[in-house]
Formats: C-alpha cells, structure tokens, sequence
C-alpha cells in the first residue's frame, strides 16, 4: 500500500493534480482546454488509440499549415488562413461519428460536447508522454497544440465568455477598473482599437505582450500594457506555450515511474509514425510523368477533403459495406485510377475492404478482372476513362442496391440534405443547392456551390467532372498551406500563383464515351452478388 501511495504521488507530479475535483471539473467545461488537469476513469488501449489518431489528425492539419507559414515569407495569419485552417480541421478524419474539433466548436454557447471533452482532454495527456522524450518531439508538439488552441481562440463567439474562462483556468490577468478605463477613454483616441463603454480591458505586465505589442494591439503606459479581450489570443497562447513546455519537462522527468516503456509508449510511437510521418510522406508524390501520386492510405482523408459527393458517397458506402456492386465498382475505380492511384494499389485497396466479407480466393476470381480491365490489362485491354458528370447523371440511373449516382440528381430531398449537414454545409448553402435541384434542375451547379462551399478561400469553380473536382480541389488546398495571397490578392490572383507550380489536369481522362464504355456495357454486369444488399444510397 506504501508503495502504491508514493507512486500515485509521482504520477500526480508528471502528469499534475489529481486531487482537485474543482479544476478538473473546470478544465474543458468550455471549448477551450489549457489541460491543467488530467483526466480521471479507466479506459481500454483500443479507445486510447482511437482518441490519440483523431487528434494526430488534427495536429497534422495544424502542421502542414505551420509549413506553410515557414515555406513563404508573404505567409500570415490572416482571415483567409484561419478560415482555411478552421475549414480543415471541422472535416479532419476520425472514427467517431465527429471529430471532437467540430463538436466543440459548434457546441452550445461555448459549452462542449461532454464525449468531445474527454476525447480532447485524455488525447492530449496521452501524447504527452510520447512527445516529453526528446526536445525535437516536444518542439513539434508544443508548435502544434499552440495552433490548435489559437484557432480556437479566434472565435468570435467567445469574446462574451473568454474573461470567465480565463479565470477558471488560473489566468489571472487583472481588468482595469471603470474610473481608469474613463480617463483612458478622455486621454487616447480607441477608435481603432474599437473599444466601447462596456470592453473589457486587461492591464498586464509588458513582456507578457510582446506579440500583441507587435501588431500594435495595445496601449503602453508605464510598463503595462492595456489590451482588449479579443485581442488576448497571442497573449494566452504564449503563455499556455510556457506552461506546456513546463509540464512536458516534469512528465520526461518522471516517465520512467510509469513503466510504460513496454506497452503504452511503443503504441503511441506507432501511431506518430503512421499518421504523421505517412502524412508527410504522402503529401506530395509523383510519378516519373510528375503526376501525384496516391496510395490506399491516403483515400481516407483525401475523401473528406477533395472528393466530390458522388465519389464520397460511394466511399462511404465502401467503408460502411465492404461491398460494392458493378457500377460503383466501375465509377469508383475509375475515378481513383483517374487521381493517381496504381494499378497494384488499387487490387490492395479493394481487396483489402471486399474481403472484410469475402474470402480471399472470391475476391481474386470475382473481382480483381474487372479492376485490371479498368487499367487496360484485361480483356480488349483499352485504358478505362473515369465518368464525366453528364454521364454519371444521365447513364445507367442507380437501383435499389446501388451506390453510383449524382446524389443532386439521385437522391430524394430528405437523404440530399442529410448527405450535406454530415458534410458540414450549414442552412443556407443547403436551401440554395435544393433550390438549384428542385427549380433548375441545374446538378452541375449544385455540385459547384458545394464545392464553394468547401474551398471558401478558392475562386469559384464550373464542375463538369469529378476528377476535375477533385484537382481542382487539391490545387486549393496547396494554395491555402503554401502560398497563401496577401490580403488585398484578389481570387484571380490565387489561380495565377497556382497555375505556375501545380500542372493542369490530364483532360484525356474526360473523354465521353469511347470503347472502353461500350465494352463494359457488354460484360456481366454482377457476377458476385447473390445476397440481397440494401438500398446504400441513403446516408443513414
């Protein structure tokens, strides 16, 4: 029993206080989380695991961002940057049914999701034993969280609550009082600090707002600086920064009292490596023509960021059945053939999820033809060409059963704009895209406000085609990490820097119909599916 209260003693040193309901109750009450203390409860490796990849997804996102911040010397953080940011991390992969990111930020008047809360709260404390080691892991980590937690600060909606929060997490700063912000108000012009009779104004010590003094976001008098609540954000970063910094040094202190070296630790290196060194690996590989390059692992959050809906759907659908039936096969296959994935990559990626379901031996003699004949390797061993979006409206309408199909032209009201809140498109946008379908009946417009509305930051874009769709998105999001416009660039001007580092898309791929469609019109459309397969169309 000694023994057993002296070690719960040192873990309380690594990982802080355990022994005070009211901060822990504190900590992640709001959206903001400045983790002061850990959580508390019993949960098993594989949830563990689950909670560490949904945030290494995120700090992932915040990483490639970071690089582009370091790559171009015209990289601020601006609007656009964390609109851009927001956007990524709102849609970033997780195996929950929302990562906790999105639920925090739209939670109820900035209250979190409770389930939001433990995930972020115990992921973090989790990595923070990986990252504690050595000081090129607690650079990246500490870089990573700061961004995390700066998007999050740069919600307007908690300007009202952010004093309240700051003070249940120990950030004592002191607000001046009514008679000295009046002589404040008679003395100096805040027109452009935008400050009313009833902003609240903190007065802290100079060096504490050195980044705020940068930006002229203060008013300096007799070594204090006077700054607004909204303006606190570099502030409160810098100094979660400098207690997190502190807490990873006490957790590589201590770590060894965990003896975890055996079990807990080797899992979460794991995980490092497969998200995030994959991730980097994976961003940007190109074939010997200097077209990138896509590998199974990368379908996943590629998914979620650039495939157009008819293509995530039919993701979805993979992901969800282990099962496809011929004509989303065909789509499907073309379409990632169509992005770059190989032909060896793409027998692995199918079989890897058909035989979820199916053995081995089924999938090789009932399947894997028809994947080879979409590269050309098979039967009259034409080169497929991935469906334009005429053709996928207009051709072979989908059944009962069916996942292939525009979900603007095959999908009824109802399963439309439940397909787009799970895609995060809020109210507005939605009323617009039905209006478009239902009226016009104009689906190619549809899909280009959805698109819009996905690349806030990019110009505007006609959607004639998936794969279109698909590279046009990509080169959106190499604009937003790397060369982001200086304000006042207008949206043409985000195109033209684009267009000189990113190559035009292959528009071979979207030819209409050739040889390669009429001879699968005349092969067995299923030769698989004996057993009877729900109507997958719908995203419920």
């Amino acid at each position: 029993m000694e023994f057993k209260t002296n070690r719960d003693l040192r873990l309380s040193q690594t990982i802080g206080s355990i022994n005070n309901p009211k901060r822990l109750a504190n900590d992640g009450e709001y959206c903001i989380n400045f983790y002061t203390s850990p959580p508390m409860g019993k949960i098993s490796l594989e949830d563990a695991e689950d909670m560490v990849t949904e945030r290494l997804n995120l700090l992932s996102i915040c990483d490639e961002m970071l690089k582009g911040l370091e790559k171009s010397s015209t990289f601020r953080r601006n609007k656009m940057y964390f609109e851009t940011l927001e956007s990524r991390l709102l849609n970033a992969e997780s195996k929950f049914d929302k990562n906790f990111y999105y639920l925090s930020t739209k939670g109820l008047n900035g209250k979190k999701d409770p389930e939001a809360r433990k995930r972020d709260i115990t992921s973090h404390w989790l990595l923070r034993l990986y990252y504690c080691q050595t000081d090129e892991l607690k650079k990246w980590f500490i870089s990573r969280e700061c961004e995390l937690l700066r998007v999050r600060l740069m919600d307007p909606s908690l300007t009202p609550i952010l004093p309240e929060i700051l003070a249940q997490n120990g950030f004592n700063y002191e607000k001046i009082e009514e008679s000295e912000k009046k002589s404040f108000l008679e003395k100096i012009s805040w027109n452009l600090l935008s400050v009313t009779k009833e902003s609240v104004i903190y007065k802290i010590r100079f060096e504490e707002s050195l980044e705020a003094v940068r930006s002229r976001k203060v008013f300096l008098n007799n070594g204090f600086a006077y700054i607004l609540v909204q303006d606190m954000v570099s502030v409160i970063c810098s100094k979660f920064r400098s207690q997190l910094s502190h807490a990873l040094a006490l957790s590589k202190l201590y770590l060894h009292e965990l003896e975890e070296e055996q079990r807990l630790i080797p899992r979460l290196h794991s995980l490092h490596l497969h998200v995030i060194d994959n991730r980097k690996s994976n961003v940007k590989s190109e074939d010997d023509s200097g077209r990138e390059v896509v590998t199974p692992q990368m379908i996943d959050p590629l998914s979620k960021e650039s495939f157009p809906p008819c293509m995530q759907n039919i993701h979805e659908i993979l992901r969800k059945e282990h099962h496809l039936r011929h004509y989303g096969r065909l789509h499907y296959g073309l379409f990632l053939k169509g992005i770059g994935l190989s032909l060896e990559d793409a027998l692995d990626f199918f079989r890897q999820e058909f035989t979820k379901k199916l053995t081995p031996d089924k999938f090789q003699k009932e399947y894997s033809y028809n994947i080879r004949y979409n590269y050309g390797k098979e039967g009259k061993r034409i080169i497929g060409k991935a469906y334009s979006c005429q053709k996928i409206i207009n051709d072979n309408p989908p059944a009962t059963g069916d996942s292939h199909g525009c979900p603007f032209k095959h999908f009824d009201n109802n399963n439309l704009k439940i397909f787009l809140r799970k895609q995060h498109i809020d109210e507005n946008n939605i009323s617009e895209m039905l209006e478009m379908v239902e009226k016009d009946q104009n689906y190619s417009m549809a899909c280009s406000k959805y698109f819009s509305c996905k690349h806030q930051w990019y110009p505007n874009i006609n959607v004639y085609h998936p794969n279109q769709y698909y590279t046009e998105s990509r080169k959106a999001f190499h604009v937003s990490t790397l060369t982001p416009p200086q304000s006042g660039q207008t949206n043409g001007d985000i195109s033209m820097i684009d267009s000189n580092k990113i190559e035009s898309i292959d528009e071979s791929i979207f030819d209409a119909e050739d040889d390669f469609d009429r001879s699968v019109g005349a092969m067995d459309l299923d030769l698989s599916v004996t057993e009877p397969f729900e109507n997958n169309d719908s995203t419920q």
